[in-house]
């Protein structure tokens, strides 16, 4: 965990049920009412098969954000 100067936080953790144990970045403003989370996920996109796969990760990424409002 990391503490700023401006008394805002970050965390990064790495989630046990990703295979890619690619890290998932949390991080909460100074004011304690925000907070964002960043994930980064690269995908495969070489072939047609591939960029469906990408293409039905990112609408469900997108559903499930929209859910979350």
């Amino acid at each position: 965990m990391c503490a700023y100067e401006d008394e805002s936080l970050e965390l990064e953790v790495v989630l046990a049920g990703d295979r890619f144990r690619e890290p998932v970045t949390i991080d909460r403003d100074g004011t304690g009412r925000g907070c964002q989370m960043s994930w980064e996920r690269w995908a495969d996109i070489e072939d047609d098969a591939a960029m469906e796969k990408a293409t039905q990760m990112i609408a469900s990424v997108v559903v499930s954000c929209a859910a979350s409002r």
